[in-house]
């Protein structure tokens, strides 16, 4: 994975949460809005806060199989295979800047 581009930033991203080495939830802040995944023993879930909230954009995430705004995602998933997935739904689907940047805005350590 290349952690330079957007896509590979992602997959680093998700394998980290999917490990579960260093954090249980991350937030990203995406030019489509912000996007809340937690870690759940064998299921990541994935709660999109979408920035403009519109129908418009709230039907692309269901076309992509969301339900209230809401992706489960299996942690197994290759971390390359869910980059390219975000990446592409930002910008195919909700028309984000396709140069546009990707920032982790909290992580919340793993309660032991």
């Amino acid at each position: 994975m290349d952690a330079r581009t957007r896509q590979g930033f992602l997959a680093v991203q998700f394998e980290r949460l999917a490990q579960g080495v260093e954090n249980r939830s991350i937030a990203l802040d995406t030019p489509a809005g912000r996007f809340l995944l937690t870690r759940h023993g064998n299921a990541i879930t994935c709660v999109c806060q979408l920035d403009p909230d519109d129908p418009t954009r709230q039907a692309a995430l269901v076309r992509r199989g969301a339900v209230d705004g809401l992706f489960v995602i299996s942690p197994k998933l290759v971390p390359s295979e869910f980059g390219l997935w975000l990446d592409r739904l930002l910008v195919d689907d909700l028309g984000a800047d396709p140069l546009g940047n990707v920032f982790v805005l909290a992580m919340d350590a793993l309660l032991t």
